[in-house]
């Protein structure tokens, strides 16, 4: 009994787990709004029922995919190897200066992140505070990332991190958003190669 209850309790968490990979698939490519809880059930060859076992509704799964999905994605492209490598601003060089090698999909698709940033004004209240939270929370890692920049002396001691660290990241979103539409890289390529003489010119003379 106590293994087919776990079984069970797997496969409940399997298939939560799929809706929540669909739902961000389908939020990744066509935004929050205009998905809708059919087209994502398409992905998944579930029911609705399934939907409202795990989720209240639309929004309930809309806040799951932002919380077990886009946070850790933005935490595992920008934030964790920023923080963690012995050279933070070094290491952020090489991220940006590796976005022109997304494949043409990758690059069509955009940030989550800056997806959601930009549809914000359509959010509840709830999904819009997640947006701005983690927005935050990455600007106040990257404020100390360049803090520790300046006591190592890999960083200019001039600049303000707070506010050096709010523009990188809207810098960084505005980049990816603006290659978007563009058909071949070369938007990127350009923008990149701005940002990246940017970012050099925070390091000491």
């Amino acid at each position: 009994m106590k293994k087919a209850a776990r079984d069970a309790g797997k496969g409940s968490e399997s298939t939560r787990r799929r809706l929540i990979e669909a739902a961000f698939a389908e939020i990744h490519q066509r935004g929050f709004q205009p998905t809708g809880l059919d087209t994502i059930l398409a992905r998944t060859e579930l029911t609705k029922g399934a939907v409202y076992h795990h989720f209240e509704n639309k929004t309930d799964l809309g806040h799951a995919v932002f919380d077990e999905v886009v946070v850790p994605w933005v935490e595992e492209r920008w934030i964790a190897p920023v923080r963690d490598a012995k050279d933070p601003l070094g290491e952020l060089i090489a991220r940006v200066r590796r976005l022109p090698e997304r494949t043409p999909r990758e690059r069509s698709l955009g940030c989550p992140l800056g997806n959601l940033l930009l549809e914000s004004s359509g959010l509840d209240g709830p999904y819009r505070k997640r947006v701005e939270a983690l927005l935050a929370a990455w600007s106040t890692q990257l404020a100390a990332d360049l803090r520790r920049g300046q006591r190592e002396g890999t960083v200019r001691d001039d600049l303000r991190p707070d506010e050096t660290a709010a523009f990188l990241v809207a810098a960084l979103e505005g980049i990816v958003g603006t290659a978007k539409p563009a058909g071949d890289a070369g938007t990127l390529k350009q923008a990149v190669a701005g940002f990246v003489d940017y970012l050099r010119s925070l390091r000491p003379a």
